[in-house]
């Protein structure tokens, strides 16, 4: 409920933005109020990330504009993505526009330097309507793509949203419609700006991020380097079987459906491959993520599914090494310890274990029996 209510704000803030242009100046949000219902603070920052220039507008029948926005709904984190897209025909638009959002789908930033991070969609807000122009009637569509994020995984990705200039961004929505654009220096600059800002309003309301692990609903997030050396949605489809119980399996098949089978039960749903992330949808909206490595699917807690005909023992690649990294994203998945000590205890360790590596490791929410695991693991 509380999610739909943020779909909902940002539909109009939205509307507000684009027909007002509206900066946040000083570090002060763009909206800042009280809802009328729940009583809850709502800060938001919003930043134009890109749109048609009027030469390429006079050469089409559509424009297209995109904007980022991070903000504090309550007790809520959520980064949205919100397009607009304007028809030169309103009879034309319910056909010319593909776009509609979708629950588990994801966007991403690229930055001038380090690696992408991706963020899963737990949310959508999907509208079409006609809206008057000059001279004549207009198609708008616009969709809302809404990513509720955890208060400690926030923690982990604020050096890289505060001091890394965002370039690029790409959006994948209904039916694998992908918007893929660059961003130019002055919004990239603002963007990073609004974030520096968001964050820093969070530290003078003496929010601590990184101590409220677990206390809220969030979306997986995947900040793992996208290998591109690797098409894996041209070579993932197979069977795979379940190492733990090869009586269970899952079947990727090549027009991006999936089939898994559990001991007693069965279920059926959509898949979709970027980088070396698989991410499952099923048809109630619920979303996961693993890794592929190889001729295996591995979840995070370390659950191997190797292909069908392929060598549990040569599926491994040298590169599966678990680093601090894959701890932080098991304790944002919510795996209980006796999990993830059990998962360094029988892996190949490689642990920063520096004074700045552990204090980094207690910010994301890693516990005090984890880590005391990671300290005393070896090298094997």
């Amino acid at each position: 409920m509380r999610q739909t209510l943020i779909s909902t704000y940002i539909f109009m803030l939205v509307c507000c933005f684009s027909s007002s242009q509206a900066w946040a100046q000083d570090c002060k949000p763009n909206v800042s109020r009280e809802d009328k219902i729940t009583k809850e603070r709502i800060d938001v920052w919003t930043q134009s990330l890109f749109s048609t220039s009027f030469g390429s507008s006079l050469m089409s029948t559509s424009e297209i504009s995109v904007f980022a926005t991070v903000g504090r709904y309550g007790t809520l984190n959520a980064v949205n993505i919100e397009i607009q897209k304007r028809e030169e025909s309103a009879t034309n638009a319910a056909f010319e526009s593909a776009y509609r959002g979708a629950v588990g789908k994801q966007f991403y930033f690229g930055f001038k330097n380090g690696d992408p991070v991706a963020f899963v969609v737990t949310e959508v807000g999907n509208e079409a309507k006609v809206q008057q122009g000059l001279f004549a009637a207009k198609g708008v569509t616009t969709v809302v793509l809404s990513a509720v994020v955890q208060d400690n995984v926030l923690a982990t990705l604020r050096e890289a949203l505060t001091s890394r200039q965002i370039d690029s961004f790409r959006i994948v929505l209904s039916g694998d419609v992908r918007i893929e654009k660059s961003v130019n220096d002055n919004n990239g600059k603002k963007l990073m700006e609004k974030f520096s800002c968001f964050y820093q309003s969070l530290d003078k309301r003496r929010i601590n991020l990184s101590a409220a692990a677990g206390s809220q609903t969030s979306a997986p997030m995947d900040t793992s380097v996208v290998d591109k050396s690797v098409d894996y949605s041209k070579s993932a489809p197979g069977k795979y079987i379940n190492q733990k119980n090869r009586t269970e399996y899952i079947e990727l098949k090549p027009d991006g459906t999936f089939y898994v089978q559990r001991k007693t039960s069965g279920y059926a749903g959509k898949y979709e491959i970027t980088g070396n992330i698989i991410t499952t949808v099923l048809p109630d909206g619920r979303a996961g993520r693993d890794k592929i490595q190889a001729d295996a699917i591995i979840e995070p807690d370390g659950t191997r599914w190797v292909r069908e005909g392929g060598s549990p023992t040569t599926s491994s690649p040298p590169s599966e090494v678990l680093t601090n990294e894959e701890v932080i994203r098991m304790t944002v998945a919510k795996l209980p310890d006796s999990v993830i000590v059990t998962k360094i205890k029988n892996s190949t360790c490689k642990f920063d274990i520096s004074t700045d590596g552990l204090i980094k490791l207690k910010q994301a929410g890693v516990s005090d029996a984890v880590i005391q695991a990671m300290t005393e693991a070896k090298p094997k």
